[in-house]
């Protein structure tokens, strides 16, 4: 029964039985704070969750990796997410790109230390070593030989002692480079660095074992990070050219609709200017026939007191 209703949760959202007006109240959004960033931008996984019980396990997540809020996440349109979409997408970014550099620098390490291990930190049986040394005093004794000759004269003497010193010399470095050069001879010399999760890995191994370290939990959860930070990388160059063009089409907008404001001013501008112009032309008609109106009343008062006049 938990079980079935986590499922439901996860898929529909812990308010699906909530009224309609209940669930406008408190709609839960994939913006929210409890919500896992790092589910909603990976490939249906949380980063946290991919190195259980390992020396680089963060615990478990305890933000919520609904399904819900995964659709409700890419349902949404682009441009309505990309804002937010860019800034956590930058978050998981600067998440994962500590883990790698934390396994770089332990990878650059490891190759430091295999560099400076050479050839004389390398364990030798003891017949071999004896003869190494064998051959060493031969040398040193054959030189000494030589340039005590060569300072009495006898310079064919000591030339031949310094042709023996050189043959000795020759059979020494042979020995040393079959030996030490053999894989199974040595220790580091049979083992290298894993540039992925910065493990030892050996050179020669058996093709099962170095299977094994391929499908290794570490292994696999670092090259998993490292394929995502190069996905997210491109994500977050896409998402901010997309800001860029809406910001540029939200201040096309913004200037158009300054424009069409300032348009619809003129206008009104305009009208009022006609209305004033026609009030003006309308008061002057009105007085232009009001003075008409007085004159006409004048001339006619004027001519009937000339009749008055006339008849007296």
């Amino acid at each position: 029964m938990d079980q079935q209703k986590l499922l439901l949760d996860q898929f529909f959202g812990v308010d699906r039985n909530l009224s309609k007006n209940e669930r406008n109240k408190k709609k839960e959004h994939y913006s929210d704070k409890e919500v896992c960033i790092f589910y909603l931008v990976s490939q249906d996984i949380c980063y946290k969750d991919i190195f259980p019980n390992t020396p680089y396990d963060d615990g478990p997540c305890k933000s919520r990796h609904d399904e819900f809020f995964k659709r409700q996440f890419q349902d949404d349109s682009e441009e309505k997410r990309a804002e937010f979409e860019y800034t956590i997408t930058k978050q998981v970014i600067d998440y994962i790109q500590k883990k790698i550099d934390d396994i770089d620098h332990k990878v650059q390490k490891n190759k430091q230390f295999s560099e400076k291990k050479n050839t004389s930190d390398i364990e030798r049986p003891k017949e071999i070593q004896d003869k190494i040394d064998s051959y060493e005093a031969l040398i040193k004794q054959k030189i000494e030989l030589s340039k005590e000759l060569g300072d009495q004269g006898e310079i064919e003497q000591a030339e031949k002692l310094s042709d023996e010193a050189e043959q000795y010399r020759i059979q020494r470095d042979l020995l040393i480079n079959s030996h030490d050069n053999n894989p199974s001879n040595s220790g580091l010399a049979q083992k290298e660095v894993c540039d992925i999760c910065g493990a030892w890995k050996i050179t020669n191994d058996k093709d099962k074992r170095a299977q094994t370290h391929l499908e290794g939990k570490i292994h696999q959860g670092f090259q998993l990070l490292r394929d995502e930070l190069i996905r997210l990388k491109n994500k977050k160059e896409s998402l901010k050219q997309l800001l860029k063009r809406l910001d540029k089409e939200k201040e096309k907008k913004k200037r158009s609709s300054k424009s069409k404001s300032k348009d619809r001013k003129r206008e009104k501008d305009r009208d009022r200017e006609r209305d004033r112009s026609s009030g003006k032309s309308r008061r002057d008609r009105s007085r232009d026939r009001s003075g008409s109106s007085r004159k006409n009343k004048k001339r006619s008062s004027s001519r009937g007191k000339d009749k008055k006049g006339g008849r007296r």
